[in-house]
């Protein structure tokens, strides 16, 4: 997160002329860090049942052939 906001730092002086102090990149990365680990303990837990039967009703299906489909993965 702190190399994330280092860069978003980068971004921030580059692009919008705008001057941030480290103050700022630290808090941002630790709220990001914060928010995170926020989503991540909070669990909702289904019954299996309806897990299953979900899984089971979600099929793929193609595009209308009007629409173009892209995939983008950032790793």
């Amino acid at each position: 997160m702190v190399a994330w906001s280092i860069w978003k730092k980068r971004n921030t002086k580059l692009w919008e002329n705008i001057h941030e102090h480290v103050e700022k990149v630290v808090c941002r990365a630790q709220g990001v860090i914060n928010a995170w680990q926020n989503a991540r303990s909070y669990t909702h837990v289904r019954p299996a049942s309806n897990l299953q039967l979900q899984q089971q009703q979600i099929r793929w299906r193609p595009p209308p052939t009007e629409f173009l489909k892209c995939n983008v993965d950032a790793a």
